[in-house]
């Protein structure tokens, strides 16, 4: 049993790690094709981000920029399976580097973080954020947050369980 599977089982039988017919912890599947991008310019959450991942079987890939995450997103070998986003990023914002990044991996779901509220986006972000709504599964979570809540944002994320739209139609 690797440490991996250990962690996610003892998450699971805690009731961490709700389940859906759809979706298994990656480290019950097979954990080494299960990839998460994360794109995020602070090193702290960038550290926790890739922790709470890594302890649930994902393989993490990690992009300080939207260049960067354009250039893995190109170059990846395999689809990725889940997208971590920063809103506020140096060069770009979250939801515009979404939009592109999203062509290049359509089947990804995506999981925004900020320690701004989702009523304290630009209009722009927003109508962005709309958009990628339309094209694949978009989450929220607000900065700081705990494992769990990541754990449970990840999980909706990828079944797209107790789905609402984060931007009003």
């Amino acid at each position: 049993m690797t440490p991996n599977h250990s962690l996610c089982t003892a998450a699971m039988t805690a009731g961490l790690y709700p389940m859906c017919s759809r979706w298994r912890p990656a480290c019950l599947i097979s954990w080494r094709m299960r990839t998460a991008l994360i794109i995020e310019d602070d090193e702290f959450a960038m550290n926790v981000l890739s922790a709470g991942l890594k302890r649930c079987g994902f393989a993490v890939v990690r992009a300080w920029d939207a260049i960067r995450a354009r250039e893995i997103c190109r170059e990846a070998k395999q689809a990725l399976y889940l997208i971590v986003c920063d809103v506020k990023l140096p060069d770009l914002s979250g939801p515009a580097v979404m939009l592109e990044t999203v062509q290049l991996q359509p089947s990804a779901p995506i999981l925004f973080t900020s320690g701004t509220p989702l009523p304290g986006w630009s209009t722009g972000d927003l109508e962005r954020l709309g958009e990628l709504e339309r094209r694949t599964r978009c989450v929220f979570l607000p900065k700081p947050f705990r494992i769990s809540a990541l754990v449970e944002a990840v999980h909706a994320a990828l079944c797209g369980r107790n789905r609402r739209p984060l931007v009003a139609a």
